[in-house]
């Protein structure tokens, strides 16, 4: 559905849970299709987080080529992204889960 949808300017607020020093969420802002601005986090190097919804797809089918222990996906009903992507990759290791949560999505004209 997202791919359908081709939407090239949006923003949003994307929370990554982990054993990592994030607590706030990134404010993230896409025009054209490419990564506009970052807020959030100022003290972490976001990169290698995965930013752009594109790249948060591919981060999602890495970590299921993992075979994870436990995960959980859900999808927006209306433009197809992923509002949640947790996943808990081994059962015998302490603090490998993440968890990725999208909130205010909107649409940048």
């Amino acid at each position: 559905l997202w791919n359908s949808m081709d939407l090239q300017s949006y923003s949003y607020e994307l929370m990554i849970s982990c054993n990592c020093l994030l607590f706030d969420p990134f404010l993230v802002t896409i025009i054209d299709g490419a990564l506009e601005s970052v807020s959030g986090n100022e003290e972490v190097d976001y990169s290698g987080y995965p930013l752009t919804i594109e790249e948060l797809f591919m981060e999602i089918k890495e970590l299921l080529q993992q075979d994870p222990y436990q995960y959980e996906l859900k999808f927006d009903k209306e433009f197809g992204y992923p509002v949640l992507a947790s996943f808990d990759i081994d059962n015998e290791i302490a603090d490998d889960e993440i968890i990725y949560t999208i909130q205010n999505f909107e649409i940048l004209e």
